[in-house]
């Protein structure tokens, strides 16, 4: 058991090392950090007295990952020993177990690092129990903790568990275990913290220029008019750009979730505008497609939820959301009908058919932006 646990340490932070270069760059008040973690603790146990033993301490270690604003995953390894009451040897117990953090209060937002963070936890795992005999069973664990930070290179955690040991051996009572936790440590991130980016902001057209003052007037007896202001400059008109993405690739068949190839879509569309020197952006209006396959209700609520996706995406890329509208139409709108591939000859089965409604399934995006003089 002890081997397992240090291989399972070894190759859970060697993951975590060659991952921490992945990190978000949000909005402040959208900001979490996504890092990679090493989290060294000690542990005292108080154990259940169907054990026959004291209480007693160890120590361990936990390799985890952010997954999301209130959720976390650990591989956690630890070691403990119990002093035995009437056995020839103490308790030595070897526990691996994979929890669940979950923070319940959520932890979004950068000014949120320095406040106390309560957080529920569970977990499975298997325990070595080592008292003369020695036996590998099944434990689980819940419990409630609470984290602060301790700068930003750090941060200290204390938390209490319930742990249950299914004792599978019967080791000196015929019962499972159930014990009682409580660990305190500190979570210490790998690499530097998600970077915060501003939004993009949405700029006014500029101000026409006055006009410039006029010349002195020349050393001649007779006074000469001053010529006619110069016309004020024209200020930058609005234009409109329309971008009609296909939602092949961009999405699953049938899903609402962007792959790589939608995000590169709508990269490529941000690019666009660049180099159409926008310098701002007044609005957006997202319209989610779908082709005329399945129910008309799910066809307008996956359209509507496609929509939602590409404007979620470039709120995580600085548009402001205020200026951003999402509409699905569903399969009201078709560009080709499934009338029209089977008079073509293009619906034999039902993968042609799926191809001949490309068309169909899109997502139109349009922008009205102010164009100047801006380098992309």
């Amino acid at each position: 058991m002890e081997r397992w646990v240090r291989r399972a340490l070894f190759f859970a932070a060697l993951s975590a090392s060659t991952c921490a270069h992945a990190q978000l760059s949000l909005p402040a008040d959208a900001w979490w950090d996504n890092r990679w973690y090493v989290a060294p603790f000690v542990q005292f146990t108080f154990p259940d007295s169907a054990r026959l033993a004291k209480d007693g301490t160890g120590f361990g270690a936990a390799v985890g990952k952010a997954l999301a604003p209130s959720w976390d995953v650990e591989v956690r390894g630890a070691y403990e020993e119990l002093n035995a009451q009437g056995a020839p040897d103490n308790w030595h117990n070897w526990i691996l177990e994979a929890d669940g953090k979950w923070y319940f209060l959520g932890r979004r937002g950068r000014a949120s690092w320095d406040e106390i963070q309560p957080y529920a936890i569970a977990g499975l795992g298997l325990i070595n129990d080592s008292v003369g005999a020695s036996k590998t069973s099944v434990t689980a664990n819940a419990g409630l903790g609470v984290t602060l930070a301790l700068g930003k290179w750090a941060r200290f955690f204390i938390d209490g568990r319930y742990r249950w040991d299914a004792n599978s051996g019967k080791l000196v009572s015929q019962n499972s275990f159930g014990d009682w936790v409580l660990n305190v440590g500190v979570v210490i991130p790998f690499g530097a913290a998600p970077a915060v980016v501003e939004p993009l902001a949405v700029k006014a057209p500029p101000a026409p220029q006055p006009p410039p003052p006029p010349p002195p007037p020349a050393a001649v007896a007779t006074p000469v008019a001053p010529p006619p202001p110069p016309p004020p400059v024209a200020a930058p008109q609005p234009m409109t750009r329309t971008f009609d993405i296909s939602a092949d690739g961009m999405f699953a068949f049938d899903k609402a979730v962007l792959t790589p190839v939608g995000e590169s879509r709508i990269e490529n569309m941000i690019e666009g505008l660049r180099q159409a020197g926008v310098t701002g952006l007044n609005s957006i209006t997202i319209i989610g497609h779908t082709d005329p396959l399945g129910s008309p209700d799910s066809n307008l609520r996956l359209s509507t939820e496609r929509a939602v996706a590409v404007r979620n995406y470039l709120v995580g890329r600085g548009v402001p959301e205020n200026i951003i509208r999402t509409e699905g139409r569903g399969e009201s709108q078709l560009k080709v009908t499934e009338a029209e591939c089977r008079a073509s000859g293009r619906a034999a089965t039902r993968s042609e058919l799926i191809a001949c409604l490309a068309p169909d399934r899109r997502v139109e995006i349009t922008a009205i932006a102010v164009q100047g003089n801006a380098k992309p």
